[in-house]
């Protein structure tokens, strides 16, 4: 696709750069900040979105079931055990949170990398402008943008008194997102 898009533009003195989606859901169905670890949980063992998660949990891990059950206080027999779970279940729901985050994060960068990469293969010549968060974005979403893209690019939805002429709060969370 980014042959078809962006050769032909490769020179184009009035192209700007490129959006590269806009408000992905990263924050899954609801699921807050893992919310894309909630849903790839819920794959079939086959999928490679749940593949992936499960192979970043052993690599976290050091490729023992024992220690993610330490970690999470589970009860898992088997990587395949778990790959087959929709859910996954931990007394330990910080320690599952971490490992949700860091797939999250590896997501991110894997799709920013991977679409920035082929854009700039086929055009160098024009600026990458992030993918439009839908105001934010969960952790390590952020820097992977920050990484990749030339700008990152948001949409912001917040409250405006139109009687005040004043948008409360808008200075302070567009400073948050820049600090991001």
């Amino acid at each position: 696709l980014a042959w078809k898009m962006c050769r032909p533009n490769a020179d184009n003195p009035w192209l700007l750069g490129y959006f590269l989606d806009n408000e992905l859901e990263w924050y899954g169905k609801g699921g807050g900040v893992v919310g894309v670890a909630i849903e790839t949980a819920k794959l079939p063992a086959d999928n490679s979105g749940k593949q992936a998660l499960v192979n970043l949990l052993k690599q976290r891990h050091g490729d023992s079931i024992e220690k993610l059950n330490k970690a999470w206080g589970a009860e898992y027999e088997s990587w395949e055990a778990l790959a087959s779970a929709t859910t996954f279940e931990a007394v330990n729901q910080e320690a599952l949170r971490e490992d949700q985050l860091a797939f999250v994060a590896e997501v991110a960068d894997r799709y920013f990398r991977t679409t920035c990469e082929a854009i700039r293969r086929w055009d160098p010549n024009h600026m990458i402008l992030g993918s439009r968060f839908a105001g934010d974005a969960p952790p390590g979403v952020w820097e992977a943008a920050g990484r990749y893209c030339d700008i990152v690019t948001f949409n912001y939805y917040g409250r405006v008194d139109l009687l005040r002429a004043e948008a409360p709060g808008t200075a302070e969370r567009w400073t948050e997102y820049y600090n991001k």
